[in-house]
């Protein structure tokens, strides 16, 4: 055969790596060495003798084709990068060269595959050391850094110019000492990983914590040739896992609190009663009158007390309507100017298309008083107090940063004054009950945990924002609404006085509680039967069936919730009006301190007062809750 196959010895061609083929000019295959056949996944007996388009139907309308008429042609230096498709459904990438030989065209073809997926791999590894969120930074051998990626950068302030060719002792916080690195390179030398978590300093000198992990490489020779560091920082974590102690340290507290305020306000409603009755008894002029009134005004500050630790345990009985806070905010300006004095200068900011909230507007209005009350002793040679309001959207990124808290639609209110700001250690306490920075005797340190859990109980959040000297801000999100708001309209009081034929039972377990409620409805008319039981109160209802007017029962009844006990005596005797009353909220009544439409309910502890207007209030279907 005269031309390439005739001059070229086939074994010559058999021993190449790349695949070398000839095809003649009617396209039949006449030459392949073993590279080509291995190449296409065929046999020389398969190829050998055949026509191309036979082989490989439609090959004459793809570009490989057009590139094999033009070298048939006589063109030279024809090449192209081709992908093929194997009978098994791989693919494969070849280089082609295509040369023209008096048989037809002589094809050179380099497999390319095994590159090209390797050329990728690289490709996809280095866009995943360029997005990733941990600091990766490559030294070599001795140390100098040769890479570094966009999170090495963004964590540690220090940009890609400026850390190449530096040694990491740039980033050494002087927190760890010459044994901690001593460790750490005896790991690396052993061709060891080292892992651990340190300390760094940023370009600007501020600290983090984070966890590395540092990795020889070594070439074929078993050599070390470089070093792979990957570092995660630990701020973010740290700060929610910070957040995560003090919410479960406020709820704990919370629960503690509420528990305490429950049996504090069964004994302060026994001392308030008793010395709202002996007033009424005692004359005026007396000494005995004055004792007794002093006992009576310890009481009701040791009332308020616990209506404050109600409020940080989220136990309060809440009465929330579709409210606007710039009404609100607006209606406590002219107090709000009395409470901070002449030295600091208060200005108001109201959103003009703020959206409406559900939440009780008497704690709304005590929430903004204890921040501006608080504002004012944190100013004592005078300043600027500003309050805002605005709309305000929460996506799932902000949620993610910030435990407890639900993306969606916010309407806020932010207090923010000049003062002197508050330090790192009194911010993670403060919203802690009695803790306060303020001298002995004065204050409580309930005003601000009464803030947090009016917030939390109305589905808000409350964040802090302080700088030493510069001031604070308190930001308070709470839930938007599709709503309109209400109007609030003042409570009608009924007279206290019984009619006639009227009577109250009183189903409460403590003896001192029972007796008293007891005896002020007496004292206003009423004709009364106490019970100090489920059972008790059952067989009272039974005997007197279609007498008993109204239930006065405790939220909370051994054995069985005041609730379900009142649906037991209205089965007894149907009609029977219901009040219930308690020191804190149930969830038998009440949902989260909400009360729940239709359910009269009066908080311990009460006065003789507000117990016979509440019971002639549920007796006439008056009341705002009856």
């Amino acid at each position: 055969m005269p031309g390439l196959l005739k001059d070229l010895p086939r074994h010559v061609l058999d021993a190449l790596r790349e695949g070398c083929q000839v095809i003649g000019r009617d396209y039949t295959y006449l030459y392949l060495n073993d590279a080509a056949a291995q190449q296409g996944h065929r046999s020389r007996a398969e190829l050998l003798g055949h026509k191309m388009t036979e082989v490989y139907p439609g090959i004459d309308q793809t570009p490989f084709w057009q590139v094999l008429l033009r070298a048939m042609e006589g063109a030279a230096h024809e090449q192209m990068e081709n992908l093929f498709t194997y009978p098994d459904g791989t693919t494969g990438v070849f280089e082609l060269r295509f040369v023209p030989v008096p048989e037809g065209v002589f094809i050179l073809s380099l497999d390319l595959t095994a590159r090209k997926a390797a050329d990728e791999s690289r490709l996809l590894l280095a866009a995943a050391m360029e997005q990733a969120g941990e600091a990766i930074y490559i030294t070599d051998a001795q140390g100098t850094i040769q890479y570094v990626n966009p999170a090495f950068e963004r964590i540690t302030g220090y940009g890609h110019d400026e850390a190449l060719g530096k040694n990491p002792r740039i980033l050494k916080s002087g927190e760890h000492g010459p044994l901690f690195y001593e460790a750490m390179w005896l790991t690396l030398k052993e061709g060891k990983s080292w892992r651990g978590r340190m300390t760094n300093r940023r370009k600007d000198g501020t600290t983090y914590l984070h966890d590395a992990t540092v990795s020889p490489v070594h070439d074929t020779k078993g050599e070390v040739v470089s070093y792979v560091a990957v570092s995660r920082d630990l701020s973010g974590e740290l700060k929610l896992e910070a957040h995560l102690q003090q919410v479960q340290r406020l709820e704990s507290i919370g629960r503690l609190a509420g528990g305490i305020a429950h049996d504090f306000n069964n004994l302060l409603f026994v001392i308030q009663s008793y010395s709202d009755v002996l007033l009424e008894t005692l004359p005026k002029d007396s000494i005995e009158h004055q004792d007794v009134q002093e006992i009576h005004d310890a009481g009701k500050r040791a009332v308020d007390l616990v209506h404050q630790l109600l409020a940080f345990s989220r136990k309060q009985v809440m009465r929330p309507v579709a409210l606007d806070l710039n009404a609100t905010v607006k209606g406590m300006e002219t107090l709000l100017r009395r409470v901070l004095g002449e030295d600091i200068e208060l200005t108001v900011a109201l959103a003009p298309d703020l959206g409406v909230t559900l939440a009780d507007p008497s704690q709304v209005e005590q929430v903004v008083m204890n921040l501006a009350v608080n504002a004012r002793d944190a100013m004592p040679l005078g300043g600027q107090l500003h309050i805002a309001t605005a709309n305000v959207d929460i996506d799932e990124h902000y949620a993610e940063q910030h435990l407890t808290v639900v993306p969606g639609p916010y309407v806020l209110v932010s207090v923010a004054d000049t003062g002197s700001g508050i330090d790192e250690a009194t911010k993670a306490r403060l919203f802690e009950p009695f803790f306060t920075t303020k001298p002995a005797g004065v204050g409580t340190g309930l005003g601000l945990a009464t803030v947090y859990g009016i917030v939390k109980q109305s589905g808000g959040n409350i964040w802090v924002y302080t700088e030493m000297g510069k001031g604070t801000t308190f930001k308070i999100y709470l839930p938007r609404i599709e709503l309109r708001a209400a109007q609030r309209t003042p409570e009608r009081i009924s007279a206290p006085r019984a009619r006639v034929g009227e009577s109250v039972l009183v189903v409460e377990d403590e003896p001192a509680v029972r007796t008293i409620a007891a005896r002020i409805l007496k004292l206003a008319g009423y004709e009364v039967y106490a019970a100090a039981s489920r059972e008790e109160a059952v067989q009272i209802c039974r005997k007197l069936k279609g007498i008993i007017s109204l239930i006065l029962t405790d939220v909370i009844m051994p054995g069985m919730s005041g609730r379900d006990l009142a649906a037991q005596l209205l089965d007894v005797s149907p009609g029977i009006k219901v009040l219930y009353m308690s020191g804190y909220t149930d969830e038998a009544i009440q949902h989260q301190g909400v009360l729940e439409p239709g359910t009269a309910f009066i908080s311990k502890p009460f006065s003789a007062g507000e117990l016979t207007r509440k019971v002639r209030e549920v007796l006439e279907g008056t009341g705002p809750n009856s």
